[in-house]
């Protein structure tokens, strides 16, 4: 499992101290929900300490309204908000503005999340 991998890796390199992971452009949060799942059993590594920050540019009103499996994703995120991993789920996050929301933040770890655009562009020939 790559995330499990990687994690295990830095926490090598890095001692005690687990990794911050950003993860940017979430559309439904169904990769940050299997994430934090898959995180928290894995009984092989040690997770105590690490925070995930999944974050998207839409508000939370919206992402629980159009992604059919979005309110339920957000809940599974929240309700395990604490524990051996924390979750902060951001709302409005703009990829391009990043230094305005997580300035002086300590970010070990950012994954870019390539969202679906609902925009129609008609094909070149």
């Amino acid at each position: 499992l790559f995330p499990a991998a990687m994690l295990a890796r830095s926490r090598l390199r890095a001692g005690a101290v687990l990794p911050t992971w950003l993860l940017v452009g979430e559309g439904n949060y169904g990769f940050s929900r299997w994430l934090a799942q898959e995180l928290r059993g894995t009984p092989t590594i040690a997770t105590s300490g690490l925070r995930l920050v999944p974050s998207s540019l839409e508000n939370e009103a919206y992402v629980r309204s159009v992604y059919s499996d979005g309110a339920s994703n957000l809940d599974g995120l929240m309700v395990n908000s604490r524990g051996p991993i924390d979750v902060k789920v951001h709302f409005g996050i703009d990829a391009t503005k990043l230094h305005h929301d997580f300035d002086g933040a300590s970010i070990q770890c950012l994954i870019w999340m390539f969202p679906y655009s609902n925009a129609r562009r008609p094909r070149e020939s």
